[in-house]
């Protein structure tokens, strides 16, 4: 049986309709991160967006840091860090001080990013996001994992005697690459670097071909660590958990399909006329009891196993934006309660 591990992901997002002030909404992160490090999940993932009107934690390696402090058990991920927005040595530098924060728990998820807004807000042209991204993996990896200084000279990056000081504890940091579409997924074929491929869908329809693809680079694909994201919330049954969170739900998926209305990308098409169909019928997917969520998650690894790679990391997104702390904790511990101990778990804790 394939083993996995669960982690949770925090977004800091603060929706206008249900606006707090912004340093509640940080404590109220950092208590859950902390509660979610003692209840027993493995690992604690932030996503990035930059100028939204909500927030949607815009540094999520800050953020990383400051987890640091609140836990001791779970892994750290950016989910993902946009990496044709950075500078790749700037980024391996904040990387390697974030593993030492946290004493060698950070996973480094690096994307493209999809979002016009965040590469406008930046002042970087999107059509340069695929060349960017391979030009500062190539980097990243080289500064992260060997210890001697090296230079680099790309058509985006020039760059002389890198030698990261500190050092990360980990030798050999993961780094897990988001893959949304086929031109991507030929960055399996790097060595070492692992996938997280989003979506159920997208793991179904292009979960096969990164599997040959790290195959015909070389690798076993059942090395290659998948990751997927689920979110939803939990309560005792599937109709209070829909009662509590579809106000919060309704405003989410509301900004999502703005987001994806105007993106020409096909995942994003398919997931605009997900948000467009909750938001007539008014019950936004994603309410669970107990045994639904199981359930749910069993199909997802019996999905990541029919790829050829290795299952790894189901990461749930628990929290709707916006409601309040205290329900996004009591579904936090229903799940470390009734959902956990009844998935085939490989877990980070000890560690």
């Amino acid at each position: 049986m394939h083993t996995i591990k669960i982690g949770v992901g925090l977004r800091f997002k603060n929706p206008v309709a249900f606006r707090q002030p912004w340093e509640k909404l940080y404590r109220d992160h950092l208590t859950y991160a902390a509660r979610a490090d003692t209840l027993g999940f493995d690992g604690i993932w932030v996503a990035e967006h930059h100028c939204t009107p909500q927030g949607y934690d815009p540094a999520p390696l800050v953020a990383l840091t400051a987890i640091a402090g609140v836990t001791k058990h779970c892994k750290l991920g950016t989910q993902p860090l946009l990496l044709p927005l950075r500078n790749p040595v700037l980024a391996a530098e904040e990387a390697a001080a974030v593993d030492v924060f946290s004493g060698g728990r950070l996973i480094l998820g690096v994307g493209v990013g999809y979002l016009d807004s965040d590469f406008e807000a930046i002042g970087i042209p999107r059509k340069e996001r695929g060349a960017r991204t391979d030009e500062a993996i190539d980097i990243l990896s080289k500064a992260l994992w060997e210890e001697e200084p090296f230079d680099y000279e790309g058509k985006f990056y020039k760059v002389k005697g890198v030698a990261l000081a500190p050092r990360p504890i980990q030798k050999q940091m993961r780094i897990d690459v988001v893959i949304r579409s086929e031109a991507a997924a030929k960055r399996v074929a790097r060595p070492g670097v692992h996938v997280n491929l989003n979506s159920l869908a997208i793991a179904k329809s292009l979960g096969p071909k990164v599997a040959e693809i790290a195959s015909k680079g070389g690798r076993d694909p059942s090395t290659v660590g998948l990751s997927l994201l689920a979110s939803g919330f939990l309560a005792d049954t599937e109709a209070n958990a829909r009662a509590l969170a579809t106000p919060y739900n309704l405003e989410d998926s509301k900004q999502y399909l703005n987001y994806w209305s105007h993106s020409k990308d096909a995942v994003d098409r398919e997931m605009s006329a997900m948000a467009s169909a909750a938001q007539k019928s008014g019950q936004p997917q994603g309410s669970f009891s107990p045994q639904a969520l199981v359930d749910t998650i069993h199909t997802y690894i019996e999905t990541m196993a029919a790829t050829g790679l290795k299952p790894d990391w189901v990461n749930l997104t628990l929290w709707p934006a916006g409601m309040p702390v205290g329900h996004a904790l009591e579904c936090l511990e229903r799940v470390a309660s009734d959902v956990l101990p009844k998935l085939p778990r490989r877990t980070t804790q000890g560690h």
